[in-house]
């Protein structure tokens, strides 16, 4: 279990480095690509997020609650992979 754990991994991480390689690539090809600022990104969030909120409550007709529930289990698994990259590749 351990070691098919480490493969997904390390199939995200070599995904990762493929993605930015191929965006790189791809920089020299198209010049209209565009990479958001972390700032540009938490501005994007504060105004998408309520608005998907309201949308998947009001309009989709989701529970709060689900929704609350949802998003406290994706940023748990989002932050448990983040530092678990860190331990397992960064700091060895």
């Amino acid at each position: 279990m351990t070691t098919a754990r480490e493969a997904v991994m390390i199939s995200r991480g070599i995904n990762a480095q493929q993605s930015i390689l191929d965006w790189e690539e791809g920089k020299k090809h198209f010049k209209d690509s565009y990479m958001p600022t972390p700032e540009v990104k938490a501005d994007w969030e504060e105004t998408l997020k309520p608005a998907f909120y309201s949308w998947i409550t009001e309009d989709f007709g989701l529970e709060k609650e689900t929704v609350d529930e949802f998003w406290k289990a994706a940023n748990e698994v989002s932050e448990g992979i983040d530092n678990q990259i860190v331990e397992n590749y960064v700091n060895k």
